[in-house]
């Protein structure tokens, strides 16, 4: 599978992923986040995989009911804005539905497994810095990962403070940028019920 198909899964989930919400910031603390900075650093593992950038624990205990991303996405030509919304929330994952330029899409649900999946990356193909990176939404501290195949080439880079989706990624293919999207805004908003 291209490391592009395997980055959209949180994009076409219900939405085709990504960061953030307009009203009010959630900036929620990453525990648990110190053992999973130090996970990073084994190799070799048996799978072929880095350990995950964030567990699934982690992101369940990020992610509220309300937990909205809102991203802009650029594929070649195009450009959108994305917001991926959490509804419920429970132990095993959570209801999520995606928007896309004020379009609703259909509910999806999501494991916090294959959200964790999102974050692994081929130990041999695969680097990762400390970094800090500056995107619409603010400047964080987190991980920058950079997977290179034979063609294709994708940078991903992670909030420790936003554990769940990139802030950021690029894809570019033969050395032109086919995918680029970043994290406009991410909040959590009450879910009302009538």
């Amino acid at each position: 599978m291209s490391r592009q198909k395997q980055a959209l899964p949180w994009l076409g989930v219900g939405l085709l992923f990504l960061t953030a919400c307009a009203s009010g910031s959630l900036r929620p603390p990453a525990e648990g986040l110190e053992a999973s900075a130090g996970a990073v650093a084994e190799e070799g593992r048996e799978d072929g995989l880095l350990p995950p950038v964030f567990t699934a624990d982690q992101i369940r205990s990020a992610t509220p009911a309300g937990r909205t991303y809102v991203w802009r996405f650029e594929a070649g030509a195009e450009v959108s804005i994305q917001r991926l919304r959490f509804l419920r929330v429970d132990d095993e994952g959570a209801v999520t539905r995606s928007y896309a330029d004020g379009q609703e899409g259909p509910e999806a649900y999501l494991r916090w497994e294959e959200l964790e999946a999102h974050g692994r990356y081929p130990d041999s193909t695969t680097t990762r810095s400390r970094t800090v990176v500056e995107v619409p939404f603010g400047r964080f501290e987190g991980w920058h990962y950079t997977s290179q195949g034979p063609s294709e080439r994708t940078e991903v880079w992670f909030a420790d403070e936003l554990p769940g989706a990139p802030i950021r990624q690029r894809i570019e293919k033969d050395g032109q940028q086919v995918f680029f999207m970043e994290l406009l805004d991410h909040s959590v908003e009450p879910l009302w019920s009538d």
